[in-house]
């Protein structure tokens, strides 16, 4: 399988988490790839504040990776405090890794106030990378810093 499909289905589970109360949905999704027909299967429950998400995904090639996304964001609320996100993927060597969000807060002064802060960790193969956010309450304004080779880069968007 093809590493978009998985940073695809990555990005849709981070910024599209929601939260369940004691309930429980599954659902099953097929959809065709450059590479054939991949079968997505999703199982989501919510208890005690926090809402976990287990996702399969197989490839017509057999190659399978699963998801465990962890949450405990609820309601409307844009920028909340203290709230969690973590999701791990799991499949083959080059396809497993972690990515946890945390967010801060919203920030009161400087040349970010307004803005939510958030935190990013991945961790791959390949290492850990820490990335931290700044953003408007749209998702579409905002700022991103990560450092590499011992260097700071800060970048605005879009």
């Amino acid at each position: 399988m093809k590493k978009i499909v998985l940073i695809s289905v990555l990005a849709i589970m981070l910024f599209s988490a929601c939260v369940g109360g004691g309930s429980e949905t599954r659902s099953e999704t097929r959809f065709e790839t450059d590479e054939g027909e991949v079968r997505m299967e999703t199982t989501t429950q919510g208890e005690d504040g926090v809402t976990i998400t287990e996702t399969e995904i197989q490839g017509e090639d057999g190659e399978t990776i699963k998801f465990t996304q962890s949450s405990t964001l609820t309601g409307d609320e844009w920028c909340q405090e203290g709230g969690t996100l973590d999701l791990t993927a799991i499949g083959e060597a080059d396809s497993s890794g972690t990515v946890s969000m945390v967010f801060d807060k919203i920030e009161t002064s400087g040349k970010y106030e307004g803005l939510c802060h958030i935190t990013l960790i991945s961790q791959t193969p390949q290492g850990e990378q820490k990335i931290e956010y700044w953003v408007d309450e749209s998702g579409e304004r905002g700022f991103m810093e990560m450092e590499m080779g011992g260097q700071k880069f800060t970048q605005a968007f879009p």
